[in-house]
């Protein structure tokens, strides 16, 4: 409980209240100013703080924090080594970093350009980890939704999926997503103590060979790294 953290891109805070658990103090930070004022209202307290401020520039001391973590974020910003390397700077000597990522033979594979259009940059695990071994030591690799790809090249049929795939993400606003979560497929707040995790989304220890497609055609989803300034 005498743990220092920060949560990077923390949207509305919902992770919060986990973290908390574990922590003296916790500083939730987010690029979205509507998002830090929900998470503030909704989660916010003495020890729980949020804070507008862009991933690229992290306005805190050098090794300031005890933990950091940062899930699907660095795919997000177009200067993703700016943020490794503020991640490096406010970090102290003995903490951990925890970042997870889209695994590239997911979710665009095939591409040269992610599917999702407001991702930067998609890796494979291979590019991933020795993209991050120039700031960290790697302590751990677990993996997230053991999948198959969401689209797969080659067919007609495929590549209409392709096609419908990218309409979605490129044209339809994200208004209507919300809609759509909230009337048609009933989404709601659950308390972080109250949510039960299905097994296919539970994250798991995970060796290199994972995150490629096996002989039936599945990998994980979601990459994970543990790590530690080197």
């Amino acid at each position: 409980m005498d743990k220092k953290v920060l949560n990077v891109a923390s949207g509305c805070g919902y992770g919060s209240e986990v973290l908390m658990k574990s922590a003296v103090e916790t500083f939730n930070v987010d690029i979205s100013e509507n998002l830090v004022a929900y998470g503030n209202n909704k989660y916010g307290s003495y020890r729980n703080h949020f804070l507008k401020m862009d991933a690229q520039n992290l306005q805190f001391p050098d090794k300031f924090f005890d933990a950091i973590v940062s899930f699907e974020t660095f795919e997000h910003l177009p200067d993703y080594r700016k943020f490794l390397d503020e991640c490096h700077r406010v970090l102290k000597d003995d903490g951990i970093l925890i970042v997870s990522t889209p695994n590239k033979i997911i979710t665009s594979p095939g591409l040269d350009n992610p599917i999702n259009r407001f991702h930067f940059k998609e890796w494979k695990f291979k590019e991933l980890n020795s993209e991050l071994h120039n700031f960290f030591n790697i302590n751990g690799v677990y993996g997230q939704h053991f999948t198959k790809p969401m689209v797969v090249s080659g067919t007609k049929i495929d590549k209409n999926k392709r096609a419908i795939t990218y309409f979605c993400y490129n044209f339809i606003p994200a208004f209507i997503f919300k809609l759509i979560k909230k009337y048609y497929l009933r989404y709601r707040e659950i308390p972080a103590n109250n949510v039960v995790i299905h097994e296919k989304d539970r994250v798991k220890k995970a060796n290199e060979i994972d995150f490629d497609l096996n002989n039936d055609k599945y990998a994980y989803a979601v990459i994970i790294f543990v790590l530690n300034k080197k």
